[in-house]
């Protein structure tokens, strides 16, 4: 019988009788950790609870496919009551200890002895009362150590893991290094206890247990993540390359990708006619040799162009074009003669008879 069955009933009481419950993530985050809490968080506020999740750490752009990863924190919200502001002291080092209040700021002086303060900000913790929620279930934490400052005494702690350097601390223990993923554990958790599991947190467990196990290739898959793939797999979960997954999301969100604008020919004078005339269609037209000047110039003179923007781009088109080829001769005209030089019946009307003899 596994640890699950067997805290089963403290589980519904303590989960039943809680107003508000947290989940913290450990800040060594992966898709199988991330998938695990954010799922147990939505799956709470499906249920009708009131439910935090929270990580010392930000996420990555790589897990960004997760669905509820927009909802991770780094503090849980609510009232603070008290907060405390805790420094490492060593004996001796610190002589006398002082507040005073400048405008808006209130200022907490320290004042060292001779050999002086040693520690740095880093050390500096902010210990916050009142905002912590009264359960708190924890996922791939391995000792309470990584919590202080997150949780208020006096808090319910579920600890979920399956590291073998789990210290086992918290009221109830879900830790079992057979187990090949902690998303499978949750899968477990929620089947055990009847909660609600909808088609994203489905979605999210099963790719938190193909990453764990490598799309099910590592040594380690344990049997429950075969039993509860199949589980998942009904509540409409799809299983996916979870390298290719990664890798889409990536792409998908990369800020290079979203600055990206687009390249106009550089060498155009007027950048709206490089838009308009793409530079790859002027070369086209310009590649077709004319053969016969006069019957190009007499195919636009016997149908007037209306739009003289288009009678622009034919003519610089074509000028190009013109300069490639010999200079054309053109057919000698007859002039036509003055009215003195004219014949004296030049402008009489003529009447052509036919020599065919009529009958």
């Amino acid at each position: 019988m596994d640890n699950i069955v067997q805290n089963k009933a403290n589980l519904q009481s303590l989960l039943l009788n809680a107003t508000s419950i947290g989940i913290i993530a450990s800040e060594r985050q992966n898709i199988d950790v991330l998938s695990a809490a954010i799922s147990l968080h939505l799956i709470f506020q499906d249920s009708g609870k009131s439910s935090q999740i929270i990580s010392k750490k930000d996420p990555i752009v790589e897990h960004s496919f997760l669905v509820g990863i927009d909802q991770l924190k780094k503090s849980f919200g609510g009232l603070t009551k008290n907060l405390t502001v805790s420094f490492p002291y060593v004996e001796g080092e610190i002589e006398k200890v002082s507040y005073n209040i400048e405008g808006d700021r209130l200022n907490v002086n320290l004042f060292g002895t001779e050999q002086g303060i040693k520690f740095d900000e880093k050390a500096v913790k902010y210990l916050r009362q009142g905002s912590s929620p009264q359960v708190i279930i924890t996922v791939g934490i391995t000792n309470p150590q990584e919590i202080e400052g997150l949780v208020e005494s006096g808090a319910q702690i579920i600890n979920i893991d399956n590291s073998v350097n789990n210290a086992l601390f918290g009221n109830i223990v879900l830790v079992d290094p057979s187990y090949s993923s902690l998303s499978e554990i949750v899968s477990r958790m929620a089947v055990e206890l009847g909660l609600t599991v909808e088609f994203d947190v489905a979605q999210n467990l099963l790719d938190g247990i193909s990453f764990a196990t490598t799309n099910f290739t590592s040594p380690k898959t344990s049997p429950l993540a075969f039993e509860m793939t199949g589980v998942l797999m009904q509540k409409g979960a799809i299983r996916k390359n979870m390298k290719e997954a990664v890798g889409r999301a990536s792409q998908d969100t990369s800020l290079s990708m979203l600055n990206k604008k687009p390249a106009f020919n550089s060498q155009s004078n007027n950048t709206s006619e490089a838009v308009q005339q793409p530079t790859i269609q002027n070369q086209q037209f310009q590649a077709q040799p004319v053969q016969n000047a006069s019957q190009f110039e007499e195919s636009f003179t016997q149908q007037p162009v209306q739009n003289n923007h288009v009678s622009e781009r034919v003519s610089s088109a074509s000028q190009p074009a013109q300069s490639a080829q010999a200079p054309v001769q053109d057919a000698p005209i007859d002039p036509i003669p003055s009215e003195d030089e004219a014949p004296s019946d030049w402008f009489i009307p003529k009447v052509f008879k036919s020599n065919k003899t009529q009958d």
